[in-house]
């Protein structure tokens, strides 16, 4: 996927001086002639030719700078917009460097190209940091929460200890600015006096605040609740299962003629699969015969919490087998995520994944250095959709479906895919 300033153009500097080649670069600067980079001037004239080369030739001009820091200080005081690029830019391609240059920078300063970064890009870069609890803190919190959410969107842990490293005073303020379910999940894991002293300094000061935010705690509550019965349930259903095993070889035994040892010529005909309902929330108390014990599919489900508050069941069965799981949920926007688990009975993605010869795809990055493809294809006409399949020995797929009849174009509708799979931690790249 392109830059979305590759093909921008970009406005001719006021400034005189410097002669600008045809490709944007410093006259000079560009045939390989060394500048000293203690001169004002010579900063100037670097400064120029990032901001007028494409991003990917101005990346490759900015790596080779030794002294970095400097040079981006000039250029995020003309062209923010390009400072914040590279620097994000620099996280993917060489994260070691990364660390070094933010760490050399004031936390202000490196908070402010933070918020012009995408969500994934910032909580990237806070991580090489080490020590987000300084940037986040010397923001304030109307610019400090929207870092932190996006940190609890990666890792809630460390979002849990940078806002424990805070005053008690100041947590309620950066929790009110805070996405408010991401707000909810770092505050889950404190104690209940403390939950208790933030929603009452909260109350105080913005109550609506403070009721949406307890809202979302009782929500996160209830989801920790279910999955805490669904794995009692699993269990379970592990040991009835043994239980039963042990009852039937008994009985075998004894229709043998009262033999320890079962009868290994006899065979036991399957009972019928139950077939779970769909429900408004995941609750197959039984797991498939062929799907694993623990299920991986739920913990996915958790990552679309903040956007899906229920999810459809549909198993899909071949005979009395489960073939494929799947569960679907509506956005407040229209759009439908769809997860989908395959038995080990059948070959994963031969079935269910699409095959329009139009379609174009490429490769995703997602949380806990997941990866894997993608499919953008036409669920409709004019209706873009988009396949994410995770490499290696997974056999999960899911997809994102535009909302049936939108007034939107077909690229406003692809923009919002990509916008809502960003928004979770997903990148796409051709």
């Amino acid at each position: 996927m392109p830059d979305p300033d590759e093909s921008a153009d970009r406005k001719p500097s006021q400034q005189t001086g410097p002669t600008i080649a045809s490709d944007g670069s410093i006259a000079g600067l560009a045939a390989g002639r060394d500048i000293h980079i203690g001169s004002p001037s010579s900063i100037n004239d670097l400064v120029l030719e990032l901001q007028h080369l494409s991003l990917n030739a101005a990346f490759q001009r900015f790596r080779k700078i030794e002294l970095k820091a400097g040079v981006l200080g000039d250029l995020a005081a003309k062209d923010p917009r390009r400072a914040s690029d590279l620097v994000a830019k620099l996280v993917t391609a060489d994260e070691a460097g990364a660390r070094q240059l933010v760490r050399q920078l004031a936390p202000a300063f490196a908070g402010k190209l933070m918020l012009l970064m995408k969500p994934s890009a910032r909580a990237a870069l806070m991580e090489a940091h080490g020590n987000p609890a300084r940037i986040i803190g010397s923001m304030g919190s109307a610019d400090g929460a929207p870092l932190l959410s996006d940190l609890a969107r990666r890792d809630i842990g460390t979002a849990a200890k940078v806002l424990a490293a805070f005053p008690a005073t100041h947590r309620a303020v950066y929790l009110g600015h805070m996405e408010p379910h991401q707000a909810a999940r770092v505050l889950s894991t404190f104690a209940p006096a403390d939950v208790k002293d933030v929603i009452e300094r909260l109350e105080s000061s913005d109550r609506s605040a403070a009721e949406i935010l307890s809202a979302e705690l009782r929500t996160v509550a209830e989801s920790a609740q279910r999955e805490g019965s669904l794995k009692s349930k699993v269990l379970a259903f592990q040991i009835a299962a043994g239980a039963l095993l042990v009852v039937c070889i008994v009985l075998l035994a004894g229709r043998s003629g009262g033999s320890a040892q079962p009868n290994t010529g006899a065979t036991v005909s399957p009972g019928p699969l139950s077939t779970p309902q769909p429900a408004s929330n995941p609750t197959v108390s039984v797991i498939p015969s062929g799907f694993p014990a623990d299920h991986p599919l739920r913990a996915d489900l958790a990552q679309w919490s903040d956007t899906c508050r229920s999810w459809q069941e549909e198993p899909e069965a071949k005979g009395s087998q489960i073939t494929r799981l799947i569960y679907s949920c509506r956005t407040a926007e229209g759009i439908w995520v769809v997860y989908t688990q395959y038995s080990s009975a059948v070959i994963p993605f031969s079935f269910g994944k699409p095959n329009q010869a139009d379609a174009t795809g490429g490769s995703w990055k997602g949380p806990g250095e997941r990866r894997g493809t993608y499919l953008l294809y036409a669920r409709d006409r004019g209706r873009p959709g988009i396949w994410l399949q995770e490499a290696g020995p997974s056999r999960i797929a899911f997809m994102l479906w535009a909302p049936e009849n939108s007034s939107l174009g077909e690229e406003e509708l692809k923009d919002s895919l990509r916008r809502l799979l960003r928004d979770h931690g997903y990148e796409l790249a051709p």
